[in-house]
C-alpha cells in the first residue's frame, strides 16, 4: 500500500469515527448566529474573488509591458 492510499484510509477511518462516535453538543445557535455565520463566509468569498483578481490583473499588466518594451528595441 502507498503512502497515499495509507492517508486517504486514515482520513476515511478518522472521518467515520467522527460521524458515528461523537457526543452531543447540547449548543444552541439562534437563527441570528446562523445569517452572521453565512455573511462571514459570503464575505470571504468575496474578498478571496477581488484579490485574486487584482493580482491576476497586475501580473497581465506586467507581462503586457514586458512584450511591448521587447517590440520597442526590435
Amino acid at each position: 500500500m502507498g503512502k497515499m492510499e495509507s492517508c486517504q484510509l486514515i482520513a476515511g477511518l478518522n472521518l467515520i469515527c467522527l460521524l458515528f462516535f461523537s457526543l452531543p453538543a447540547y449548543a444552541y445557535l439562534d437563527p441570528g448566529t446562523g445569517a452572521y455565520l453565512a455573511q462571514i463566509i459570503v464575505g470571504g468569498l468575496l474578498a478571496l474573488g477581488l484579490t485574486f483578481n487584482r493580482f491576476k490583473t497586475a501580473i497581465f499588466e506586467a507581462i503586457c509591458k514586458r512584450k511591448s518594451k521587447k517590440k520597442g528595441q526590435e
